[in-house]
C-alpha cells in the first residue's frame, strides 16, 4: 500500500506543473507570434492528436517488440521516461521563447512596445515553431500517464483501488497550486526563465523517482 501511494504521489505534483504550463503559458506564448490567422490555441489541438497516434504505436508496435526480445520495460522506468521527455518538452518551450525575445519588432517585450503599433504587431517568430512542444509533451504522457494509473490501481488492495486512484488523480490539483507559486514568472521578459526553472524541476524530478524507485 505504502509503495503504490508513493507511486501515486510522487513526480506527479511537478508533472502537472508542466502540463499547465503547456496548456495556459504556450496559448500566452502563442499570441506574441505571428499567426498569420491561426487562433492562439489551435496549436495546442496538435495535443490530442499527437496522444491518440504515439499512444498506438507505442501499445500495439514498441511494447510488443520489446516483450518479443525480452527487453524489460518496467513501469519505473517507462515513468521515468516520460518525465524526461516532458523536461525536454519544457526546454523546448524555453528556446522557443527566447527565440521570440531574439526577435523584433519588441524583443523582450512582446506587443508592448510602439513598433507593434498598440500590440497589433507581434514579434516575427512563426507560431508553428510552437508545434513540437505539443508534440513532445504528447510522447511524454503516452510513457508516463497510464502507467502511473495501471500500477496505482493493480498494487492497490482491492478495497482501496478508488481511494489510490483518487490520490493519483489529487496530484493534479496540487501541480496546479504549485503553478499558481510560479506565477510571479508568468511575464515579459522572465518567461524564458519560467519554462527553463520547470525544466529543470521536472529534470530532477525524473532522476530523484528513478532512484528512490529503482528497485521496483
Amino acid at each position: 500500500l505504502c509503495r503504490s501511494t508513493d507511486m501515486s504521489s510522487i513526480g506527479w505534483p511537478i508533472f502537472w506543473v508542466c502540463m499547465g504550463e503547456g496548456s495556459q503559458v504556450s496559448i500566452s506564448q502563442a499570441g506574441q507570434m505571428e499567426t498569420h490567422g491561426i487562433p492562439n490555441d489551435l496549436i495546442k489541438s496538435a495535443n490530442p492528436v499527437a496522444y491518440v497516434l504515439f499512444g498506438v504505436i507505442v501499445q500495439k508496435q514498441l511494447y510488443p517488440f520489446l516483450q518479443k526480445r525480452k527487453i524489460v520495460f518496467s513501469p519505473v522506468n517507462r515513468i521515468t521516461l516520460g518525465f524526461a521527455i516532458m523536461a525536454i518538452a519544457m526546454a523546448y518551450s524555453a528556446v522557443v521563447q527566447n527565440a521570440i525575445y531574439q526577435a523584433g519588432p519588441c524583443y523582450s517585450r512582446p506587443l508592448a512596445c510602439d513598433a507593434s503599433q498598440g500590440g497589433q504587431i507581434p514579434n516575427h517568430v512563426h507560431v508553428l515553431l510552437q508545434l513540437p512542444t505539443f508534440v513532445i509533451i504528447a510522447i511524454a504522457e503516452v510513457f508516463c500517464w497510464p502507467t502511473g494509473s495501471e500500477y496505482t490501481y493493480s498494487h492497490a488492495p482491492k478495497s482501496m483501488k478508488s481511494i489510490l486512484q483518487a490520490c493519483y488523480i489529487g496530484t493534479a490539483g496540487l501541480g496546479y497550486l504549485l503553478g499558481m507559486a510560479l506565477s510571479p514568472l508568468a511575464k515579459d521578459p522572465l518567461l524564458v526563465v519560467l519554462w527553463s526553472l520547470v525544466a529543470g524541476m521536472m529534470f530532477l524530478t525524473a532522476c530523484a523517482f528513478r532512484v528512490a524507485f529503482r528497485k521496483y
